[in-house]
């Protein structure tokens, strides 16, 4: 699943609610560059760098920001780069931004430039299948500039907060950014000790909020940030080049997302009603009733799940947006066209779902780790990939029918993995609209299957938040079978 893009998300969000590398204002009629370099820490192992350069020049400013990281996924290693551009006027008001991220190769790009008054001109999607569309500015939204100059005007005193509303250009959106200043505190850099001003962030990203402990200089440059992602410490440092530069050493993404189960689950229990009883560090809430689902809070961090319960709460029926072509469920390029000339029969929803998810089975003949996280077109084309290739071309090729789908993200359980025994492995997979209730579809684990769904969405890898916050913090104490 994409726990590769879930974190390259949190560096991106950390990015854009950050100030950037700034040397102050200049006086009109000049121009001016400033640079900044962080290393990305995760769990104290270095897999990534940052660079942030601003030019301010007599009617523009312009920011850069250039991140790459490398993360190891069951021994292979992914690289993942973002280049994002800011031009804003000197007064912080947006002009144009334009977003250009790498994942294993595969490239998609966001940009957008004013037109008139609130009016931008966009294009988004993959490299080479880019779309063009029309949006309203959202109202206040600001990029890098515009948000330090309203983070400077905030001051030092302690318990002072300002809220920003900070445009993502990979997301497309804009995002609410609290700041809240703890105040002074003596940090430990690279460079040495000093004392920096402590503040505490909390961004509300689709889905869910996530927080963050950031350290600035007198300039409200940032040089640190601290937050947790699936159990582990994600630390931006600010250093030299060199130190930025220097090697990476890759962590095992998957090795703390795994949820060790008490014992092994017999095959013949897979498909049929079972309690789960559940430990988390975080609160289990807005997890969709798919196919019965049902979680109940049993009080101090320990929760019950039902699988296949007719008490279940189903999920809201579908809307537009079920239907909608988005970026990654493209299901208007040519290869994923090309799944669907052969007939697909005319029988109900359900029927039609089951032959879709045979074919795509089939169609993506290279089970692999290989792929950070492609769209449906891509995978298509490539015919490789995990869970999250055959979720979003399955979800794809039925939104092109007129089926209503949604991509759900959660865990499922598997009697070994990667030398692991017994444990929940994220997964991706479908769940469609029969006309009745929706049905989960499964086109990379086809058959019955023990799934716990966190969040069902557009497949979109920034709306995932809600659920995902849980893996790395959720231990499983018992399961046992139930008569329903």
């Amino acid at each position: 699943m994409n726990l590769l893009k879930y974190t390259f998300a949190f560096l991106l969000a950390l990015s854009v609610a950050s100030p950037a590398a700034a040397r102050g204002t200049p006086a009109a009629a000049t121009t001016d560059t400033s640079q900044q370099w962080l290393t990305v820490l995760l769990s104290g192992r270095k897999v990534g760098h940052m660079r942030i350069e601003r030019e301010f020049a007599d009617d523009k400013v312009t920011t850069r920001q250039f991140m790459s990281f490398e993360m190891g996924r069951a021994g292979i290693g992914v690289v993942m780069t973002t280049l994002e551009e800011h031009e804003e006027t000197p007064d912080g008001q947006p002009l144009a931004f334009s977003s250009l991220s790498t994942i294993s190769g595969l490239q998609m790009r966001s940009e957008g430039r004013r037109i008139d008054g609130e009016r931008f001109a966009l294009k988004s999607g993959a490299v080479g299948a880019m779309r063009e569309s029309e949006m309203t500015w959202p109202e206040g939204a600001l990029l890098s500039w515009g948000i330090e100059r309203q983070l400077r005007g905030m001051g030092t005193e302690p318990g002072t907060k300002v809220q920003v509303t900070a445009f993502n250009a990979m997301m497309g959106q804009a995002m609410q950014v609290e700041t809240e200043v703890i105040g002074p505190s003596m940090v430990t850099l690279p460079s040495g000790t000093e004392e920096l001003i402590e503040t505490r962030e909390t961004m509300n990203m689709p889905g869910g909020s996530v927080s963050s402990r950031s350290w600035m200089d007198a300039q409200w440059r940032m040089q640190r940030t601290i937050m947790e992602v699936m159990g582990d410490e994600l630390e931006l440092l600010a250093c030299s080049q060199a130190c930025a530069e220097a090697p990476n050493q890759p962590a095992e993404i998957l090795t703390s997302s795994l949820v060790q189960v008490p014992e092994a689950i017999d095959d013949k229990l897979l498909g049929r009603p079972l309690t789960l009883v559940v430990e988390s560090e975080v609160e289990l809430s807005g997890w969709p009733g798919i196919d019965g689902q049902k979680i109940t809070a049993l009080g101090n961090g320990r929760y019950r799940i039902d699988t296949l319960s007719a008490t279940a709460d189903p999920m809201p029926g579908p809307g537009e947006r079920d239907l909608a072509r988005t970026d990654w469920l493209d299901y208007d390029t040519p290869s994923v066209k090309a799944l669907l000339e052969e007939a697909v029969s005319e029988a109900g929803n359900a029927e039609r779902m089951q032959i879709l998810q045979d074919r795509v089975h089939r169609h993506i003949n290279r089970k692999s780790l290989n792929i950070g996280y492609a769209s449906a077109g891509d995978a298509a084309r490539l015919r490789e990939g995990d869970c999250t290739e055959h979720a979003l071309l399955l979800a794809a090729l039925g939104r092109s029918l007129g089926i209503p789908t949604r991509v759900v993200n959660g865990l499922a359980y598997a009697g070994e993995f990667e030398g692991n025994r017994s444990v929940f492995v994220p997964h991706a997979w479908v769940t469609a609209w029969t006309g009745e209730r929706w049905q989960a579809f499964d086109a990379a684990l086809p058959g019955p299957q023990l799934r716990i769904a966190m969040v069902a969405d557009d497949g979109d890898p920034w709306r995932f938040y809600s659920g995902l916050e849980a893996i790395g913090r959720l231990r499983v104490a018992s399961i046992r079978a139930r008569d329903e």
